[in-house]
């Protein structure tokens, strides 16, 4: 995926460069700006661990098992790679032929569909980050807080000896 990404970033970033050079000459203006072109990141994500992920767990796990219980020698590392590509390749074929789709039924939707609704998606990213950000970090602080109480009630039990103290005494 990555050399892909590396490709689409250069393509796209100097595509949109000529273009704003393009309209740049002929409304002869120096004000003008090419819009950045990045990675769709909640796509990007749903494509590797929705797509990616489960064909290696049915390539890499279930396969293997399979063919192990059957008394057959698994694939080899390159066929299961072959596979895990091709699967890959076809649902990125799939996505751009919605896309492709899009292009045409977009003005449609946008023209009977209301725009809070359209936008609500991207409206629903931001309020899972807002909200998710911080519970996550709050997560990872009580998981130290507890290791560090954990580790503690080891040493005041005498579970565990440390070389900086005495052992506790037992109660």
């Amino acid at each position: 995926m990555l050399p892909g990404v590396g490709f689409s970033l250069l393509f796209g970033n100097l595509w949109y460069a000529w273009m704003a050079r393009k309209l740049a000459g002929y409304d002869n203006r120096t004000n003008v700006t090419a819009h950045p072109y990045g990675v769709n990141t909640p796509a990007g994500l749903l494509m590797t661990f929705n797509v990616v992920f489960k064909l290696v767990e049915i390539y890499m796990l279930d396969e293997y098992f399979k063919d192990v219980q059957a008394g057959r020698s698994p694939m080899g590392a390159n066929e299961v790679a072959d596979n895990i590509w091709k699967g890959a390749t076809a649902a990125c074929f799939f996505v751009g032929l919605v896309e492709i789709a899009g292009a045409w039924f977009g003005p449609l939707l946008v023209r009977h569909v209301p725009l809070a609704a359209l936008l609500t998606p991207i409206a629903a990213i931001g309020f899972v980050w807002l909200a998710m950000a911080p519970f996550f970090q709050g997560v990872v602080s009580c998981v130290e807080i507890n290791q560090c109480l954990g580790d503690a009630s080891r040493r005041w039990r005498g579970g565990r000896r440390d070389d900086q103290h005495e052992r506790a005494v037992k109660f």
